[in-house]
């Protein structure tokens, strides 16, 4: 490749060029000095005086061509650098510096012709290409390769190309990018930091309902953050209601459980506001009631009187004593029976207080059954283990009056088994 490197301008000339222009310049020249061949690297002084010599008539002839005859020339020039057959000069003061302009003048010359012959015409519609891109390096590994003296030098300027490079092909592609959607008409983003670049009206209703019917409800208050849509359906009462009946199914019927629920809430302790979240009518309820209800612990235990079973049944922990140490065990048998009436007497104030429902439907005959029995004859059952122990407690007036429950369904209270039992 020819590249002729001066500080105010670049020309790209052939071979038949240089040699006229060597020989202009020995007719003009008043020694019989010549023009030094590249690799000889002489005296700078004298190099540079006679190559600044060379560029003034260079100059001159290029500028003195014809249209026609510079086209033919680039043509050619353009061939040769495919093949490689063409020398490239270098200024060692540009090897010292460890920058070389002509490298870049030599790969930008060849990059057409090489480019062209090897893509046709579809090197201008794809700009973008991996071929061009390995194109291009190739030409810059090729051109380092082809001058020894350069591996002498620093590699900034193969750093500075690589740069270069990298910038131009990531217009490239960035221009193509915005045409092809100018042409289609698809929508632009925004930024790449806008919040509203994903449409959230987007989905049909029926999709989103279908989505948040199988979500969790921390996954469901996060969708509720997203757009107004979304928290409009992610607020349907019929998904948070879905959510608390798998946690608690008797919220379903007893209106009386809700004020306990709400009362173990340091911030819904007002009375009002209690009764007003107890309405069936208020659906907001649902949604307010969701994370009291994932803080009670829950356990799944079988309940048997002597020698026979009654149901399986869910005790959910409402007050007292955290139980989550030790858990329930998975059986209770109730041996024992006493009369409500001595509960006052032994029942301990920090006494963990469970609320018992069936686990299910299957089960709710034996679970019904038993609090009739219990309050038939006016009795609480009791479960032993080695040193705890569980009473079962029917609907009663302790009940009301101590546990803050007036409904129909059984609870129970586990204490430290040191109390006497009175008969």
């Amino acid at each position: 490749m020819i590249e002729v490197v001066e500080n105010e301008d670049e020309n790209v000339v052939d071979n038949e060029d240089d040699e006229e222009v060597s020989g202009s310049l020995e007719q003009d020249s008043s020694s019989n000095n010549s023009v030094n061949n590249e690799e000889e690297l002489e005296d700078d002084g004298n190099r540079e005086n006679e190559q600044d010599k060379s560029m003034m008539l260079l100059k001159n002839r290029f500028h003195s061509n014809s249209t026609t005859q510079k086209q033919q020339k680039v043509g050619e020039t353009c061939e040769n650098i495919k093949g490689n057959s063409i020398p490239v000069v270098v200024h060692e003061q540009s090897l010292r510096k460890g920058v070389v302009t002509g490298a870049e003048a030599s790969i930008q010359g060849g990059r057409a012709g090489r480019l062209s012959s090897k893509f046709g015409v579809e090197l201008k519609e794809n700009e973008d290409s991996v071929d061009k891109l390995v194109c291009e390096l190739e030409l810059m590994i090729q051109y380092a390769q082809s001058k020894p003296a350069l591996r002498q030098g620093s590699a900034s300027f193969l750093r500075d190309h690589l740069r270069t490079l990298l910038i131009v092909s990531s217009n490239n592609a960035q221009r193509l990018i915005d045409q092809t959607d100018s042409k289609f008409g698809a929508v632009q983003l925004l930024s790449s930091h806008s919040h509203n670049a994903y449409d959230s009206n987007a989905l049909p209703h029926e999709v989103l309902d279908l989505i948040f019917s199988k979500l969790d409800g921390n996954s469901l208050a996060t969708c509720r953050q997203v757009s107004k849509s979304w928290k409009e359906f992610a607020s349907c009462h019929k998904l948070w209601k879905s959510l608390c009946l798998k946690h608690w199914r008797a919220l379903q019927y007893d209106s009386n459980l809700w004020p306990i629920i709400y009362r173990s809430d340091t911030n819904s302790s007002n009375e009002n506001s209690i009764n007003l979240l107890k309405e069936s009518y208020n659906h907001e309820r649902w949604i307010r009631i969701y994370p009291l209800i994932k803080g009670f612990p829950s356990w799944k235990i079988r309940l048997q009187k002597t020698g026979r079973f009654i149901c399986n049944l869910i005790a959910h922990q409402i007050s007292g004593r955290s139980l989550t140490s030790y858990g329930l065990p998975e059986t209770l048998v109730v041996e024992r029976r006493f009369n409500i009436l001595h509960l006052e007497n032994f029942i301990l104030p920090e006494a963990s207080v469970l609320y018992y429902e069936p686990e299910s439907e299957s089960d709710r005959n034996g679970f019904e059954e038993f609090i009739q029995y219990l309050t038939n004859r006016t009795r609480a059952g009791l479960a032993l283990d080695d040193q705890r122990r569980f009473i079962f407690i029917p609907p009663c007036e302790y009940s009301k009056t101590h546990l803050g429950y007036s409904g129909n369904a059984l609870l129970g209270v586990i204490q430290v088994a040191f109390p006497p039992l009175l008969a």
